[in-house]
């Protein structure tokens, strides 16, 4: 017998000796999933932080932060109403990102037919009035999420900075930046149409689209001035507080939803 059939044979028996220990094969039902991810748009186009983009007015801009407050996030259907979860943190940047929170977030969810997405952009009040600094830091009001404005005793709700060059010479010369929150600025319950039948086993992907142009130039809206790089870190005076309250309802309009 050569070498070659003797190993053959060797590794024959060693199969036949552990076919018993060999656990059948179990089909386990999975619940089903649904992924939420947050993507700014300009012109069709996703943005990443650091992305270099022209918006629809012909502005070079670069996109340098996006974060938001969302609450009560809500899936709703005929016969189903499922809170995916009661806060979230989301930051465009991602993983990368010094807050460690995410632009994607995923839930189990019971099966069925879902037709709206319901959430809040910002905090309610009582959540606004967290002391941040007795949350863990895994905590969407933790101070890792660098949302909170001491001199408030608030959080941020939304922050969007951006670099742009005002002039066309190929350098970017100023800064765009919105930061804002105080209860005032809190637009609850915010309904979103979508058209999800997610069975077991089954995963779906909601992309979220927040358009920089329906924020800045909406059509059917005020439209925001980006030649006066409006920069407005805290809403401290009436007129900070009224272009706060431009930016923030452009902002809910200019979310849209999209299925993969």
């Amino acid at each position: 017998m050569n070498l070659s059939k003797y190993i053959l044979i060797v590794l024959l028996s060693a199969l036949i000796g552990c076919k018993s220990e060999v656990p059948p094969f179990e089909l386990i039902e999975q619940d089903p999933k649904v992924v939420l991810t947050f993507n700014l748009v300009s012109q069709g186009q996703e943005i990443a932080v650091g992305d270099e983009f022209v918006d629809s007015q012909q502005w070079p801009l670069t996109l340098s932060t996006l974060k938001m407050y969302l609450s009560d996030i809500i899936l709703l259907g005929a016969s189903e109403e499922t809170k995916l979860a009661d806060v979230e943190l989301v930051d465009i940047a991602g993983k990368g990102s010094a807050t460690g929170f995410n632009s994607s977030y995923s839930y189990i969810i019971p099966e069925g037919d879902y037709d709206q997405l319901r959430m809040s952009i910002g905090l309610p009040s009582d959540l606004n009035a967290t002391d941040p600094t007795v949350m863990p830091a895994s905590d969407p009001l933790s101070l890792q999420g660098a949302m909170y404005w001491d001199w408030a005793t608030m959080y941020v709700f939304i922050m969007m900075e951006a670099r742009i060059d005002t002039n066309s010479d190929l350098e970017y010369d100023d800064n765009i930046a919105f930061h804002t929150g105080l209860d005032t600025l809190f637009r609850s319950e915010r309904s979103y149409a979508l058209t999800l039948d997610i069975p077991a086993f089954a995963k779906d992907t909601l992309h979220i689209d927040i358009d920089w142009d329906k924020i800045f130039h909406p059509a059917d809206g005020k439209r925001i001035d980006l030649s006066t790089t409006p920069f407005f870190h805290a809403n401290v005076d009436e007129d900070a507080l009224a272009a706060s309250r431009i930016f923030t309802d452009n902002f809910v309009k200019s979310i849209s939803i999209r299925e993969q």
